[in-house]
């Protein structure tokens, strides 16, 4: 249909978007991190979990990942930006509808006075 096909395309624009950004981070990383009794010899995926101080605590390090793994994560990525961009823009609508009805009221209640 025209809305998978419309979904797809979004999805395959964020995952380019994710990947440029990714490369682009490469020289300039949001953080750098060692971990002990970890070699940083592949590429690893860090599984965090937010701590009471605001920050992340890192809890696991699958080290050696696949490029299948790698791709799936991009994949998975791109699909929640996907959703949360249209929920988003939902809630914008909603908001627009809203504020357009609060004016009509308005209006009608200082006619009304």
């Amino acid at each position: 249909s025209e809305e998978t096909q419309s979904k797809r395309q979004r999805i395959a624009h964020e995952v380019s978007a994710l990947t440029q950004d990714i490369n682009e981070r490469r020289t300039t990383p949001l953080a750098q991190v060692k971990v002990q009794g970890v070699t940083p010899d592949s590429r690893s995926v860090l599984i965090a979990e937010p701590n009471a101080e605001g920050g992340f605590d890192i809890v696991c390090v699958m080290p050696k990942l696949s490029d299948t793994l790698y791709d799936a994560l991009i994949k998975s990525a791109a699909k929640q930006i996907t959703a949360d961009k249209a929920e988003t823009a939902i809630l914008n609508q909603e908001v627009e509808t809203f504020t357009g009805v609060v004016a009509g009221n308005e209006a009608n209640a200082q006619a009304a006075a």
